[in-house]
């Protein structure tokens, strides 16, 4: 398998995630684990809950094709929200990261 680029993640973010959203913040903040926003939780799928506005995700993708290559951004945005990836297109030599925002905006959906 080569699936290009992966969504990397460690020990450290699965238990901020844990933290973000079923451990008690206290016990978090005690053991120095950071708090992590589940949406900011780095993996390929996004979920939000309760958009009202607008928010900010954040990502970072690494290259594991063995070479260098160029991905770009494609977007199907549910009715009534926009969506924008920043960078929208990028070239990663093997084995080097790119940090991704991502902005979803409730325009109209219910």
């Amino acid at each position: 398998m080569n699936p290009g680029i992966v969504f990397d993640s460690g020990f450290g973010d699965w238990l901020g995630f844990l933290c973000g959203t079923q451990l008690p913040t206290s016990f978090c903040t005690s053991a120095g684990v950071p708090v992590l926003d589940p949406s900011d939780f780095n993996v390929a799928s996004i979920a939000v809950g309760d958009l009202a506005g607008a928010q900010v995700i954040k990502r970072k993708v690494t290259n594991v094709s063995g070479q260098a290559a160029t991905f770009t951004a494609v977007v199907s945005a549910p009715t009534g929200m926009t969506v924008s990836v920043s960078p929208s297109s990028f070239t990663l030599g093997a084995g080097k990261s790119q940090a991704l925002t991502i902005t979803i905006t409730n325009v109209s959906a219910a």
